[in-house]
This record gives structure tokens, C-alpha cells and sequence, in this order.
């Protein structure tokens, strides 16, 4: 069962806050950092991660948003959505053992991680950093959830 926020999840205080995070696109990611500002919601791409170049184009695409792509490209950060949380839905999807969260916007879904996507053996810094994602994706949660 997933949990999931609906169509007009409202910040829990009036705030911001800030993480890491990764756009996960198949088997490529994108690193940059999920934003949370005067309810406002927005992903800001800081590199172009494992992403190909005709990915970064799809985004720019599907996003409607000029020049990402270009911008990555050139090493600048660039952001991908910047939407009113109120027009929003995110979902925590039980999969992603709260390391993670799925966001719709009106044009397009987005799945991010956060933390980076590990090898297939863990290490201990492995592990401690899937402990990491899971304290703050519990914390976008507290942030994220209803009244």
C-alpha cells in the first residue's frame, strides 16, 4: 500500500527546507536537491549525473522548461519544476522504504531518491547511507503530511 498525500498536501509549518536528492530516469540519475520554499515545491538538477544527453532533452521536453538541458550541460544548475504544492501529489510509495517519494505535477511524474542508487553489494557506508535516506524521507513526510 502506498501512502499518499492527495491532490493538495499542505506544508506542515510555513517554512522551507532543503535535501539531496536524485531524479531517478530509468537507469540514470540525476543529482540536485529537492526544495521546499513558501509552499512552493521545486527540483533543482545541480549536474547531469549518469543522465544521456537525449534524456536531459526529454526532461526539458516533457517539463516544458527552456534550456535545461543546455544549462546542465554547461556545468550551471538548472531547474526542472517549480509548482505551488497545492497543485501537486506526492506519493511515499511503500517500495521505497521512505528513501524516496514520487511527485506529479500537471505535466509530468517524477520519482527521486535520496540517496544515491548503491552498487549491488552494500558496504557500511552503504548502509549507513540508506539509514540517511530513510531519516529524510521521514522528515519530507512529517513536512508534507495533511492537518
Amino acid at each position: 500500500m502506498q501512502s499518499k498525500l492527495g491532490n493538495r498536501p499542505k506544508p506542515a509549518f510555513g517554512g522551507s527546507f532543503s535535501s539531496a536528492a536524485w531524479l531517478l530516469r530509468g537507469i540514470s540519475s540525476v543529482p540536485g536537491e529537492l526544495r521546499l520554499r513558501s509552499a512552493q515545491l521545486s527540483f533543482v538538477a545541480q549536474e547531469r549525473g549518469s543522465a544521456w544527453d537525449w534524456q536531459l532533452r526529454k526532461l526539458e521536453r516533457d517539463a516544458c522548461t527552456a534550456n535545461f538541458a543546455d544549462t546542465l550541460q554547461s556545468g550551471d544548475h538548472a531547474t526542472l519544476f517549480n509548482e505551488p504544492l497545492a497543485q501537486v501529489s506526492i506519493r511515499f510509495p511503500w517500495y521505497y522504504f521512505s528513501g524516496g517519494l514520487v511527485v506529479t505535477t500537471r505535466r509530468q511524474v517524477y520519482r527521486l531518491s535520496f540517496g544515491q542508487l548503491a552498487s549491488s553489494s552494500m558496504t557500511s557506508d552503504e548502509l549507513e547511507t540508506v539509514s540517511t535516506m530513510r531519516r529524510v524521507g521521514k522528515h519530507w513526510m512529517r513536512l508534507l503530511a495533511r492537518d
